[in-house]
């Protein structure tokens, strides 16, 4: 196989551009989302947090860091910022907590668990369930609503 040339190399050129160029644009869609859902609403809040608070009589105006200021300085700021931190880390641990519990339970070898671990499942496979028939009785031929 000494002169024989491999056919599946990408030769340099405009194929190689594109092939290059294709997880680029499979990620794309996911990218836009992003921008859409979280840089914007970020960059939006930031902006008003220079602003004032418009009302009917005047307009918003550019106040700079004084609502920061405000917000330092007010005592309830620091109680409101611990209750935050212990909400959160409270939350996590229990969530984990009670996550990683539950796997292990769920994973025991007992004979009740094939009847327990369907009905774990349930309350998150019926509402799919509830929306696949929804949508069957709107789309039925004879009395759906969609053909009202």
């Amino acid at each position: 196989m000494a002169g024989s040339e491999r056919k599946d190399v990408a030769k340099p050129g405009i194929s190689a551009r594109r092939v290059d160029l294709m997880p680029y644009l499979l990620v794309a869609p996911a990218l836009i989302l992003i921008c859409v859902f979280f840089f914007y609403p970020f960059v939006s809040n930031l902006y008003h947090s220079f602003m004032s608070e418009a009302t009917f009589t005047r307009p918003s105006r550019f106040v700079g860091l004084s609502n920061y200021r405000y917000v330092l300085s007010n005592p309830a700021f620091g109680k409101a910022l611990y209750n935050t931190f212990i909400w959160t880390a409270g939350v996590t641990v229990m969530q984990f907590t009670l996550g990683l519990t539950t796997a292990f339970l769920l994973n025991v070898r007992i004979p009740i668990m094939k009847i327990l671990r369907p009905m774990y499942i349930l309350p998150w496979a019926i509402p799919g369930i509830v929306a696949a028939l929804a949508w069957r009785w709107i789309y039925n031929a004879d009395y759906g609503i969609l053909n009202s």
